[in-house]
């Protein structure tokens, strides 16, 4: 994974050389923008939150073989779920918190359930399944935003948005001075449960081999159907997850353009860490800091902030090399 960082850094090092920047000036901007301040130290941390809860679901759907790419509209509809717990019921201090949390989660797990139900009694396909609805969460919470979640202003033009969520349901930032909420450390303590769910229990293990042969998964008495809808709830649920937190920890309201990709970038998370939950946390830090560096790369260089999804892709495309070539090595060895 080093290299693979290693070697896309160095080619958009490059670029940034071709259209006439300076490459140690925009690292260096780069670097600032992401650990340079107790706030970039926040936003970075933050960012990972989310990519690192997206991309733990995905890695539970992979273990069965099953690719959630519904991330994105799972945020937006664990976001508008725990907005509107976090609305209809009133509770004290940290529970009020926590019950939003797990409406968020529910929200997202009944999106990812969805999908799972087309793929177990109708066979369709569920990157397209996932895909197609990640159209249908955002249109939604858009209608939403501008209509009947909209907030009421006295203002000579109404903006896109809910009112903001109630101060008791917001995540707690257990650090003075800094923006950085709890939503890392819920999302950490996954990492764990999520590691040792798929490597000590039984659920993990049927996972594994339901993914490897879903016939002969079948034909033992294995519960694939079932196996395949809880995989995809779960994934749901941490993409959920992942929206009540930027709700619930940062935003506060839901809006167009709530997400910024999120959805899709931790899905290279995945990729990137190779399956392993605690290796998305080093994947998640990454692009938290590419995600969060990239605004002041811009401000501060002129060299534009898309092209930390350049480096990203990079990142993919080496490592998708990398395993070619192992794979290849392997082969002719045998």
């Amino acid at each position: 994974m080093s290299a693979a960082v290693l070697l896309s850094l160095g080619v958009s090092a490059i670029l940034i050389a071709i259209a006439g920047k300076s490459p140690t000036a925009a690292m260096s901007a780069l670097l600032e923008g992401a650990v340079g301040s107790k706030a970039a130290l926040s936003n970075t941390a933050n960012k990972t939150a989310a990519l690192l809860l997206v991309a733990l679901g995905v890695i539970v759907a992979w273990r069965a073989k099953l690719l959630n790419v519904g991330g994105e509209g799972q945020i937006y509809t664990g976001a508008l779920a725990g907005l509107l717990v976090a609305d209809l019921v009133a509770l004290p201090g940290l529970l009020h918190v926590l019950v939003a949390m797990v409406g968020a989660a529910v929200g997202g797990a009944l999106l990812g359930l969805l999908a799972g139900v087309l793929k177990v009694k109708r066979n369709v396909n569920e990157v397209i399944s996932t895909l197609l609805l990640n159209f249908v969460a955002i249109s939604f919470v858009s209608y939403l935003v501008h209509g009947p979640l909209m907030e009421s202003s006295e203002a000579f033009q109404r903006l896109p948005q809910s009112a903001p969520v109630a101060e008791s349901a917001r995540l707690p930032r257990p650090f003075s001075g800094m923006t950085l909420h709890a939503g890392l450390l819920v999302a950490l303590a996954l990492v764990f449960l999520v590691s040792w769910m798929l490597r000590r229990t039984t659920f993990g293990m049927t996972l594994k081999v339901v993914g490897a042969n879903p016939d002969a998964a079948r034909h033992a008495g294995l519960p694939a159907g079932r196996v395949a809808l809880a995989a995809m709830a779960i994934a749901g649920g941490f993409a959920g997850l992942a929206g009540g937190s930027m709700l619930l920890g940062e935003q506060f309201r839901l809006q167009d353009g709530f997400s910024p990709g999120f959805g899709f970038d931790g899905i290279v998370v995945a990729l990137l860490a190779q399956g392993s939950p605690v290796g998305a946390v080093l994947a998640s830090v990454l692009f938290g800091g590419l995600r969060a560096g990239g605004g002041l790369m811009q401000a501060k260089v002129g060299v534009p902030a898309s092209l930390v999804l350049v480096t990203q892709g990079l990142v993919v495309l080496f490592v998708a090399a990398s395993n070619w070539l192992s794979e290849r090595r392997s082969a002719r060895g045998s």
